[in-house]
């Protein structure tokens, strides 16, 4: 999960369909993530450029998380 103005907005929506106060949808996400927070775009931009250059040419069908622990494998 990425810190996106989507995510935000996820959040609104969330919050408002149960009553909740904002942020305590992505509060509860924090917490179980194994790093205790959300990804930011800093997080991910590294791999993406990697991956979008001449340096990852021969890797192919790989699955990488950048999800802060949530999903191991």
């Amino acid at each position: 999960m990425t810190e996106t103005p989507l995510l935000a907005r996820l959040d609104e929506v969330l919050t408002n369909k149960s009553g909740e106060a904002r942020g305590s949808w992505m509060g509860q996400a924090k917490n179980r993530n194994a790093l205790g927070r959300i990804g930011a775009t800093d997080d991910v931009v590294g791999l993406v450029s990697f991956l979008a250059s001449k340096d990852s040419a021969f890797i192919t069908g790989q699955s990488i998380n950048v999800d802060g622990g949530n999903y191991f494998n």
